[in-house]
């Protein structure tokens, strides 16, 4: 009796280290898809209730400037909307003064959060205009605007809080979003001329994922519910907050010993 004890108790073993190391050594596949954007560019026409009046007076339904941000490409034009108490917008005014409509940034509350800047992502000489804005005090939104085009092409919109940086070291900088609370977390590549993205969270089957940076290194901290062992106990050592680390490689999320 003893030693049939002893050989079940030895055999739940053996199975909480099988499903151990299954959870901590298996390799993910992440799941591309196209980015969405949910907002067009709207060229503008000229206004009819003033004389000549100026690119900013072009923008629609304006109400108050509250911020002209120039760039090389043309200027950044923050402002509000007549009959609107609630949402700070953003305009684009050209080099050769075509005035361009393109998102509500922000809360009004909390306008000067907002920024506007020229950022290089690809070691293509692809520039993109990034603008930032927030609402409320947690949700931070984020959009790309490729600029080489005849007008601003907004290609990536993105919620949450985000980080541009080379993190399979090809010279062009993935972007990565960390939204909510358990975290969500997303890569953004550039493939052939477009955005891509990935639910590193959802493809990893975790509760919630963490960048870190260890070493010079962007690493991703997976939490999950440890797997039960068929006795219904969870593998020595485990719990929910013992993250699996991995790191981003060829398109895979790779454990990381």
């Amino acid at each position: 009796m003893r030693y049939a004890w002893l050989q079940a108790t030895t055999i739940a073993e053996n199975v909480r280290e099988t499903l151990k190391q299954a959870w901590r050594d298996q390799s993910y596949d992440l799941q591309f898809k196209d980015s969405k954007v949910y907002f067009d560019t709207q060229k503008t026409l000229p206004s009819k209730e003033k004389l000549n009046p100026s690119p900013e007076e072009h923008l629609p339904r304006l109400n108050r400037v509250l911020e002209r941000i120039p760039t090389e490409y043309g200027t950044v034009v923050f402002y509000s909307k007549q009959n609107d108490e609630e949402n700070m917008y953003a305009g684009f005014i050209s080099k050769t003064e075509q005035v361009y409509d393109l998102v509500p940034v922000s809360s009004l509350l909390v306008w000067e959060l907002s920024s506007a800047e020229i950022v290089k992502l690809l070691n293509q000489s692809i520039p993109f205009l990034r603008i930032q804005g927030a609402y409320g005090s947690n949700t931070i939104r984020t959009y790309y605007y490729r600029m080489d085009r005849e007008y601003p092409q907004l290609l990536l919109e993105v919620d949450g809080t985000i980080h541009e940086v080379d993190i399979d070291n090809d010279q062009d900088k993935e972007i990565i979003s960390v939204w909510g609370i358990p975290s969500i977390t997303k890569i953004h590549t550039w493939e052939e001329n477009r955005f891509q993205e990935a639910n590193v969270t959802l493809n990893l089957k975790a509760e919630s994922v963490m960048p870190v940076e260890r070493e010079g290194q962007v690493l991703f901290d997976a939490y999950r519910e440890p797997p039960q062992a068929a006795d219904g106990q969870r593998p020595e050592g485990t719990t929910a907050t013992t993250p699996t680390t991995y790191k981003y490689e060829n398109g895979k999320m790779v454990p990381v010993s």
